[in-house]
C-alpha cells in the first residue's frame, strides 16, 4: 500500500527490500549512532570515562583475585586487560556443572553471568563489569553468590 503523494508521513512500502530510513533515529530522522557516545562525553568529559573504566578494570582484578580463593575455581588468565571481563570455571571442566553454576548464581538475582565457549578452556562463566554504579559491594555479593552456588553444587553431588 502506498500513501498519497501529499501525505506528510508516507506509509511502509510493500517491497521486501525497501528500507524506510525515516524510522531510524530521533524525530524520524536518520539514525545518529555517534550521538550516544558524543553527548555523554561532551557533558562529562573524557576524563570521567577514563576514571570509570580504570575503576571497572580494578574491580575486575579484585573479582578475579576473589574467584581464585574459591575452592575448585579456575580463573582464565586475562591478556593485557583492556576490558573489565573475567572468565572462570570449575577446575573439573565439567560443562554441565559449569552451566549449573551459572544458573545458580543468576537465580539469586544479584548479578547476571553469561557463559561462553573458549577454544582451550571450553565452557566458562563470564562476568562483565560495565555498569557505572557497580561497586565493591556488588563484587563482594557476586563472590558470596559464587561461594553459595559452589556449596550447593557439592550438596547436589552427594
Amino acid at each position: 500500500m502506498r500513501c498519497p503523494a501529499f501525505a506528510y508521513l508516507p506509509g511502509r512500502a510493500d517491497e521486501d527490500d525497501f528500507v524506510d530510513l525515516c524510522n531510524y533515529g530521533p524525530e524520524l530522522s536518520r539514525e545518529v549512532r555517534g550521538l550516544t557516545a558524543w553527548l555523554p562525553i561532551k557533558m562529562h568529559g573524557i576524563d570521567a570515562f577514563t576514571r570509570c573504566l580504570d575503576d571497572k578494570l580494578d574491580q575486575a582484578d579484585r573479582l578475579a583475585e576473589g574467584l581464585r580463593q574459591v575452592d575448585g575455581m579456575a580463573v582464565v588468565p586475562r591478556r593485557s586487560p583492556h576490558l573489565p571481563v573475567v572468565a572462570f570455571q570449575l577446575r573439573s571442566g565439567d560443562e554441565a556443572r559449569n552451566q549449573r553454576l551459572c544458573e545458580l548464581v543468576c537465580s539469586r538475582g544479584n548479578a547476571y553471568l553469561a557463559t561462553t565457549r573458549l577454544p582451550t578452556e571450553g565452557l566458562v562463566l563470564r562476568a562483565c563489569i560495565l555498569h557505572h554504579q557497580t561497586s565493591q559491594a556488588t563484587i563482594d555479593q557476586l563472590l558470596d553468590d559464587v561461594n553459595w552456588a559452589v556449596a550447593t553444587l557439592r550438596q547436589e553431588a552427594t
